[in-house]
């Protein structure tokens, strides 16, 4: 099987990424097709450019240890940046360039960082803003399409 992404047009302009494994480019169409057409949704080329390909890599704060100095260790392992994403349980993401993302995982392990997990991810830079019957058509959209078989993740540029 070999890794496809698909890109989409989606509900209220939104931009929609399928990640799919497959054996062949040709049995996407096949799969995606019909739950896009359910959806008022069509393939587009280039919808891809609107998101930018980052590691993203999620640890706890270490003890006694400042958002500012996590900072500063996250400039040092090469992060680009570094956000608190839940203060009750202390947890960072680092955002990094996609190709650094093993580099900057070592880098922060060895700073006594526990990382919880490290991926490779399609973060919007173009957001949209669907209404509400936009909203629900592509929540449902995405859900169908995570429950079918070649896909793997689901990434769109909604708010």
């Amino acid at each position: 099987a070999a890794e496809f992404l698909f890109e989409i047009r989606g509900p209220g302009r939104t931009a929609v990424l399928v990640e799919c494994l497959a054996k062949s480019k040709g049995l996407l169409p096949v799969k995606i097709n019909p739950i896009l057409r359910k959806h008022g949704s069509i393939e587009e080329e280039g919808v891809v450019n609107m998101f930018d390909k980052k590691g993203v890599i999620i640890a706890a704060l270490r003890k006694g240890v400042s958002l500012d100095d996590a900072e500063s260790d996250a400039i040092e392992a090469g992060a680009e940046e570094v956000n608190l994403i839940d203060e009750e349980s202390n947890t960072l993401e680092f955002i990094t360039q996609d190709i650094d993302l093993v580099y900057v995982k070592g880098a922060l392990v060895k700073a006594g960082y526990k990382c919880e997990d490290a991926t490779i991810t399609y973060i919007p830079n173009v957001t949209a803003s669907p209404n509400g019957i936009e909203r629900k058509t592509l929540d449902k959209m995405v859900d169908v399409l995570m429950n079918e078989e070649i896909v793997t993740n689901v990434h769109t540029n909604a708010e």
